[in-house]
C-alpha cells in the first residue's frame, strides 16, 4: 500500500490597492503596490464589530502610529508632570488611535505607585487594564470613556498627587 502525498498551494487575493476587492471573512488580500496585507472582518450576522477589511501591520506597513493618537495634554514619547490637587479630576489623555499605553509614576505623600496602563479601543468601546506596584495605598483612581471618535483616560483623587506619565508606545 502506497501512500498519497498532496501537495496544495493557497493563493492570496492580490492586485493594487485601489482595486482590491471585497474579502469574505478570513480571506487575505495583498496590495502589491503597497505592500498592505489585509484580512476580511466578515459580516455583522457572524459576529464581526463592522464590515470591511483589517489591515494586518508588517515590517512594509506605513502607518504612523503617532499620527493616529490626538492628546490633550501631552505628545506620544514626551515625559509630563502634573501636580494633582486634592479632591480633584480630570484628562490625562484623549486618543483616536485603537491602543495606547501609559506608563506612570504617582506619589500621594510617603506612597509611590509605578504602573502600566494598556488602553485599546474599538469603535465607540474601549477596555483598560491598569497593571501596577505600590508602596502603599493610594487613592488615585482612573477611568476611561468613549464615544465614536475618541477616547479619554480620566482620573479622580482626594489627596494632592504627583503624576508623572509617559505615553510610551502603541502597540
Amino acid at each position: 500500500m502506497s501512500s498519497v502525498v498532496q501537495i496544495s498551494k493557497i493563493q492570496v487575493r492580490r492586485g493594487l490597492d485601489q482595486d482590491l476587492p471585497a474579502l469574505d471573512s478570513g480571506e487575505f488580500g495583498w496590495s502589491l503596490d503597497t505592500q498592505k496585507l489585509y484580512i476580511g472582518n466578515g459580516t455583522l450576522a457572524e459576529g464581526a464589530p463592522q464590515t470591511g477589511v483589517t489591515e494586518i501591520l508588517t515590517a512594509d506597513s506605513t502607518v504612523a502610529f503617532s499620527d493616529r493618537l490626538v492628546l490633550v495634554e501631552n505628545a506620544v514619547g514626551t515625559t509630563k508632570t502634573t501636580s494633582l490637587l486634592a479632591a480633584s479630576s480630570g484628562t490625562i489623555t484623549s486618543f483616536t488611535a485603537n491602543n495606547a499605553v501609559v506608563t506612570y509614576t504617582l506619589s500621594q505623600s510617603t506612597k509611590q505607585r509605578t504602573g502600566v496602563i494598556k488602553l485599546a479601543r474599538y469603535t465607540s468601546t474601549t477596555r483598560y487594564d491598569d497593571e501596577y506596584d505600590e508602596t502603599g495605598a493610594t487613592d488615585l483612581v482612573f477611568a476611561v470613556s468613549a464615544n465614536s471618535t475618541h477616547s479619554s483616560l480620566t482620573y479622580t483623587t482626594t489627596t494632592a498627587t504627583t503624576l508623572l506619565y509617559r505615553i510610551s508606545s502603541l502597540p
